[in-house]
């Protein structure tokens, strides 16, 4: 996080995803259902698709972090879950959890490698349904959206005291 000598937070919210893989694309489809919101204060809204090393690197300079993403956690189809990845950094190569080419998990590993210091990142994950090629979320994700939008909007009051 670099010092620009002002004291207001910066926030930037991340999609994540691939999009021509149903719920895969889930980060990416938040951020732009986000983007019909009004933010107060210093929010950024990027949709990172399957870069997220890029995205780490790009959010070098902002406070905090939310990530909005896909997972195979073996839970039920639209569960959501919030996870601080700095608690869960050391478990590499959890692809286990992630649909990516490279983890979650080890693009943030190797960010903070590169850089000398990384904002809190907080991903708010959903369990998804379905991961076949086609466009669209899987209606039981498709009925959650709401839920995950409200869980974001959260967080950011969470941290920003306001959204």
């Amino acid at each position: 996080m670099v010092d620009t000598g002002s004291t207001e937070k910066r926030l930037i919210i991340l999609g994540v995803g691939n999009m021509l893989y149903r719920d895969e694309g889930l980060g990416v489809y938040i951020v732009r259902k986000l983007r019909g919101y009004h933010f107060t204060g210093n929010v950024t809204l990027i949709e990172a698709g399957t870069e997220t090393i890029d995205a780490f690197l790009d959010a070098a300079d902002t406070d905090r972090v939310i990530v909005i993403d896909a997972v195979q956690a073996g839970g039920v189809p639209g569960s959501i879950y919030r996870v601080n990845l700095g608690d869960i950094s050391g478990q590499h190569g959890s692809s286990r959890t992630s649909l990516h080419e490279i983890s979650l998990v080890d693009s943030y590993n190797m960010a903070r490698i590169l850089l000398p210091e990384i904002p809190e990142v907080i991903v708010i994950a959903v369990e998804l349904e379905s991961v076949e090629p086609g466009l669209g979320l899987s209606p039981s994700i498709r009925n959650k959206v709401d839920k995950i939008v409200d869980a974001v909007l959260l967080e950011v009051n969470n941290y920003l005291g306001r959204c």
